[in-house]
């Protein structure tokens, strides 16, 4: 249950630090602060994670989940490095002078690939739960659930692109834009289908990798 509420935690706080100047660089910084914090209590509720992370064969399924929690640890933590040193005011006493221009660069895009990575991270970890949930609905109810799912990431896809990230990602726009008279509701509802897009890819990565392994099986 900590683990669930610390990980839900994570995910809004990620949603809202995508928000940026439509909440405030003081906010920004406050709720960066905060994702730190609930990194270090993930990551030492998740332990086992580090203890394992050199034991054990690893096949396709292992390896890709591996490659994605460390990309996604060693993004994270460069960006918060990053905002650091961008902070203008919690940690406004720190020494910025040359550095903040690069810094921008790597937050900006960072910020972007950590998104997607969370994404894809989660999906990648929600089978059992896909799994539960399948057995709590009927089949109409599953596959309106499904319809639903496929409908919001198709939508996610449109507003990937519709609010830039592959350029934000790629670094081919240097600076994030925010249309300040549009409702937040909107900017998050985007920002959420975007979510469940990358989830969506991550567990059909996931799915694919398990019936790849399970057709090597011989019957």
């Amino acid at each position: 249950m900590k683990k669930l509420l610390v990980d839900i935690a994570m995910a809004i706080i990620l949603l809202l630090l995508m928000a940026y100047e439509l909440i405030g660089e003081a906010t920004h910084e406050y709720l960066g602060i905060a994702m730190l914090i609930l990194l270090c209590v993930h990551h030492v509720l998740n332990r086992t994670w580090h203890t394992h992370l050199f034991k054990g064969r690893y096949g396709l399924n292992r390896s890709v989940m591996a490659l994605v929690d460390v990309l996604l640890f060693v993004m994270l933590i460069a960006q918060m490095v990053s905002g650091i040193m961008m902070a203008r005011h919690v940690l406004d006493f720190l020494p910025h002078a040359g550095r903040r221009s690069v810094a921008r660069s790597v937050h900006l895009a960072l910020a972007y690939w950590s998104f997607a990575l969370m994404g894809l991270h989660v999906g990648l970890h929600m089978r059992p739960l896909a799994v539960k949930m399948g057995r709590l609905l009927s089949g109409k109810r599953i596959w309106a659930a499904r319809v639903a799912l496929a409908a919001i990431g198709v939508y996610g896809a449109y507003a990937a692109i519709s609010r830039q990230l592959p350029g934000y990602m790629l670094l081919q726009i240097q600076f994030a834009f925010f249309d300040f008279e549009e409702p937040l509701i909107f900017f998050f509802a985007d920002y959420l289908a975007i979510m469940v897009l990358f989830m969506l890819a991550g567990y059909g990565l996931n799915r694919g990798m398990t019936a790849k392994r399970r057709a090597k099986i011989p019957s």
